[in-house]
């Protein structure tokens, strides 16, 4: 795998920390707020191979003396992300869609929740958590702690972009988590994070930036392997 190809290349140069990006994906359907001792049982594929890269560096590390520092981030946006995406990242889909005069997609009633994380705001802490040595060998949570259900999230971006649209819904996505969002005592201790953006204060500087790029060609540049359940959008690429 990618990442056993990572590890190996870092026991053989002498790599002295090795720091992975997880992802709140791992905690699967369990009942926010997520926190770093509760179980791990990931709902879906993602969130097991993620699972799979976390132990696998802990394997290496114990064994070959390296340090390192997993990070369970969640649902940052921000400047420079790839809004031209059309499978994650929902916040970029959707201002992407808007710029083209399309209408915005949501799955199921839109009653979701989740806690978007603005990149400002977790750059730091990842810097710090390479830095600090009290952070070596922890699983750290990284990002807001502010839910918002994905129906509130989409009258936003619209609201903010001037557009009188009203999104399109439909069926809901196999193994999507209903609520998510972590705590942030340990990131804050560890690493110094805090939340120094509200949501709206992060969206008006990323669609600036976007809308300086100009619309952006939806890229299903990887083909999907499963067709079978996969969202009708992707299948049909209505983005």
């Amino acid at each position: 795998t990618p990442m056993n190809n990572l590890l190996v290349s870092a026991v053989n140069h002498n790599v002295r920390k090795f720091l992975f990006t997880s992802s709140m994906a791992v905690y699967g359907a369990a009942k926010p707020p997520f926190n770093e001792k509760m179980p791990t049982i990931p709902e879906d594929p993602y969130g097991v191979g993620k699972l799979y890269c976390e132990r696998m560096l802990q394997i290496f590390s114990g064994v070959y003396g390296f340090e390192h520092v997993i990070i369970r981030p969640h649902n940052v946006f921000g400047e420079r992300q790839n809004i031209s995406d059309p499978y994650r990242n929902v916040l970029g889909i959707w201002v992407n869609s808007i710029m083209r005069d399309r209408q915005p997609y949501i799955y199921g009633d839109g009653d979701q929740t989740r806690a978007f994380s603005y990149i400002e705001d977790i750059t730091p802490p990842l810097a710090n958590a390479v830095e600090r040595d009290k952070a070596n060998g922890q699983v750290i949570n990284l990002g807001s702690h502010e839910p918002i259900s994905i129906n509130d999230a989409c009258s936003l971006v619209l609201r903010l972009m001037g557009s009188d649209m009203k999104p399109i819904y439909l069926e809901e996505r196999p193994c999507e988590v209903r609520h998510a969002h972590c705590t942030t005592d340990k990131s804050e201790g560890l690493l110094g994070y805090r939340t120094n953006h509200t949501l709206e204060q992060g969206l008006r500087k990323m669609i600036d930036w976007a809308r300086e790029m100009g619309e952006q060609k939806p890229s299903y540049r990887i083909p999907l392997e499963i067709t079978k359940k996969a969202p009708r959008v992707w299948r049909e690429k209505m983005i």
